[in-house]
Parts: structure tokens; sequence; C-alpha cells
């Protein structure tokens, strides 16, 4: 009886060990069946936030291009003569490049690059820092062409205006003429190393009233540091685009 007893707990444990070898079998394949769906779901999740974030960045470079684009096609009427000095880039069509020689090497072209930004004023400074005799040049012609030519409706505006300065013969400089040569002064008064101070010596702005027939006073000290300070500015961009270009087609 005691043997029977035994056999038949032992066949009951021989069993359990079975059914529960299967059900930990089981038990494991549909861990692993859940796993793996559940790896799938967050694979599905971030591949979906993933082409979010790339659709998002293709949408804002197509917009940044579409706007670059607006701004290259921009109709302009490149009147100014500082242009005739500069072609369009080939690689970069934002920029334009210097055609005149480079002040190291008189064979090469100098290369300049200048932002279509920054043009035509972009032009005209780099010319005067780089090409110190060609702008000398051309500026004489700019201004003997501004000299000839009278705006019957700017002089009628410049009666009226209180900023507007006119001379012993009722002579007329145009504002933009008169910022003009306060940014050639300063220049003046940088390369050539004089005290910014002179630009307030009575006796020196007697004689450009005098010579100018009342149409121009030389800016203070302090117009005068600003518009130094924006020069050397505007010089480093220039400079700074010329070696980024340099470096681009080495």
């Amino acid at each position: 009886m005691t043997n029977l007893v035994v056999w038949c707990e032992a066949s009951m444990v021989a069993g359990a060990e079975e059914y529960i070898g299967r059900f930990d079998k089981e038990q494991l394949e549909k861990n692993e069946e859940v796993s793996a769906m559940m790896a799938k779901k967050i694979k599905d999740a971030r591949d979906a936030e993933s082409a979010v974030a790339l659709k998002r960045e293709a949408d804002m470079e197509e917009e940044r291009k579409q706007r670059q684009a607006r701004t290259l096609h921009k109709k302009c009427k490149r009147t100014s003569p500082w242009w005739a000095f500069f072609k369009e880039g080939v690689a970069n069509t934002t920029h334009v490049y210097c055609t005149l020689p480079s002040k190291d090497d008189p064979e090469k072209e100098c290369g300049g690059a200048i932002a279509k930004s920054a043009c035509p004023s972009g032009l005209n400074s780099h010319c005067l820092y780089m090409h110190n005799d060609v702008w000398k040049e051309v500026d004489a012609k700019i201004r003997q062409d501004k000299e000839e030519k009278v705006d019957p409706g700017e002089v009628a505006r410049g009666n009226n205006q209180s900023n507007t300065l006119t001379g012993k013969e009722g002579s007329v400089w145009s504002e933009s003429r008169k910022k003009d040569i306060d940014e050639k002064f300063a220049y003046w008064v940088a390369k050539n190393k004089r005290p910014v101070s002179l630009l307030e010596d009575d006796e020196f702005r007697l004689t450009l009233k005098d010579a100018t027939r009342g149409a121009y006073q030389p800016p203070d000290h302090t117009k005068a540091k600003k518009e130094i300070t924006r020069m050397a500015s505007k010089e480093v961009e220039v400079k700074d685009a010329a070696e980024a270009n340099d470096a681009a087609e080495a």
C-alpha cells in the first residue's frame, strides 16, 4: 500500500513537471511574441516621428530656398558703376566676385566676394578699401556726373527743409551726397591717422563751408567715430568673405 501511494505521487509529480515545462515554454513564446509586438509598435512610432521631423525639415528648407530665390530674382537695375568690376558667381549665386587685379598678384583677379544683398554699397566699400586707386577715379567721375545733373524737385524740397544747407549762391547738396562725403572724411581721417577732433576745428569747418558755398559741413567727432567703426567692420566682412571664397575654391 505504501509503495502504491509512493508510485502515484511519483507519477503525479512527473506529469506536473511535464505540464509545468510545457506551460513555461508556451508562456515564454507568448512573452517573446508580446515583446516583438511592442518593439514593432515602438519602432513604428519612432519611424512616424522621424518621418514627421524629416518632412518638417524638408518644408523649412524648401521655404528657405524659395525665400532666397525670391531675393535673388528681384529686379535690379544695377545702375551703379561699381557693378562693372564684378561678375556673377558660378557655384555660389548669392555673391558676386571682384574682377579687378589682386593687390598681392596683379596677374590674378581679386576674387573678393560680396553678397548680393549688400550691393551696391558693398561693391563701393570693397573698391574703397581694396582698390583705392580705381575707387578714386570712379568716384571722381560719379561726383562730376552728380554736379552736372540738377534735380529741380530736390532743390525745391531742400529749400523747405531745415536740414538742407544752401550756399551763398543757392547751391544745394542732397542728403545722399552729404552722407557720401561724410564717409570719405571718416575714411580720410582713419587712413591718414588724423585726429578726429580736426573735424570740429572752427577754421577747418569754415574753410569747407566757403569751399562748398555753404552746402556742406563735416561731421562732428562722434559721427565720424561711428562711421570709422562701421567701415572697419565692413572691411573685416569683405576680407572674411574673400577668404571663405578662396577656401571654397581650394
